[in-house]
């Protein structure tokens, strides 16, 4: 799938959309193996750049990361792994103020989630968690205006999805049920960070069809209707109707961006964004188009 872990043991490549909209080629960050979903931050401080790529190390449950300072790619090399915590899932990271968060399910509580902060001098911090958030898949994690977003998928059969906010001087608010969201794969949330308005989106794949479908934030929460792409706007070249596992999704200049993995076992990713900053109006999204072949 798109974004969540097959349990093979990766090396860690990317690749990312320029400022023209053009993907661009992969690139090998380093080549420690890691399983899960892994996670990147980016921390501007006193005119510093250091970019953290956050992993469950492969055969595993040390939650590691590495991180380097220089600000031109492949120009330094990374640092040393530094295990920081157990964990059982891939990570959700997100860069926020002048810190970084990284959340997980951990190895020792059962389902328990787990969220940890390296603040601007590279200390890690423990906690504090999120009240009552228990999961057996991968939680996800954004930082929309003044807080965090973490959703997750609960434990158990249920296929339910909830969802807290931590703000400063607040700490975690009561974990939220969204109302009529159901999925098998680990849901994920898309924001434009501290830029207004605020864009929020849950992107996730829907139990009952297999489509992946999206929630925008309003008043609150996701209660809105699922919206998916229409049918017109897949690609002729599409030979499936469904999808499997944990969709990807990022807000990139005001567009929502998804990228997502095909039912069949072929290990195609395809990709699809809005064409502007109103996602829910139909006939504001391009086709869907084959992306790249990976592994997970």
């Amino acid at each position: 799938d798109a974004a969540a872990a097959t349990g093979v043991p990766s090396a860690n490549v990317a690749n990312a959309l320029d400022a023209t909209g053009f993907w661009t080629p992969d690139r090998l960050i380093a080549s420690t193996l890691y399983e899960g979903s892994p996670g990147w931050t980016t921390q501007v401080v006193n005119g510093v750049t250091r970019r953290y790529f956050f992993y469950r190390e492969a055969n595993s449950t040390n939650m590691a990361y590495i991180y380097r300072t220089c600000s031109i790619e492949d120009s330094c090399s990374f640092s040393a792994p530094t295990v920081f915590d157990p964990g059982t899932s891939g990570v959700s990271a997100v860069h926020a103020g002048d810190v970084s968060w990284v959340c997980f399910r951990n190895a020792y509580s059962s389902g328990s989630i787990w969220c940890d902060w390296i603040d601007s001098i590279g200390t890690v911090h423990y906690g504090p968690d999120p009240i009552g958030a228990s999961t057996n898949t991968t939680p996800t994690l954004v930082f929309s205006q003044d807080r965090l977003f973490l959703a997750w998928r609960a434990e158990g059969s249920s296929g339910a999805i909830l969802f807290s906010t931590f703000q400063a001087g607040a700490g975690w608010s009561l974990p939220q049920y969204v109302s009529g969201a159901y999925t098998d794969d680990p849901p994920t949330l898309a924001s434009n960070g501290t830029e207004s308005p605020r864009q929020l989106y849950l992107v996730y794949n829907r139990r009952s069809d297999h489509q992946v479908v999206f929630r925008q934030y309003d008043l609150g929460n996701f209660d809105g209707a699922d919206r998916e792409l229409p049918p017109a706007e897949r690609s002729a070249s599409m030979s499936f109707n469904t999808w499997k596992g944990r969709p990807a999704a990022n807000v990139f200049l005001g567009r929502l961006h998804i990228a997502a993995s095909p039912s069949s076992d072929s290990g195609e990713a395809w990709y699809a964004r809005c064409a502007t900053n109103d996602c829910t109006t139909p006939g504001q999204w391009s086709g869907w188009a084959q992306l790249d072949y990976g592994v997970s």
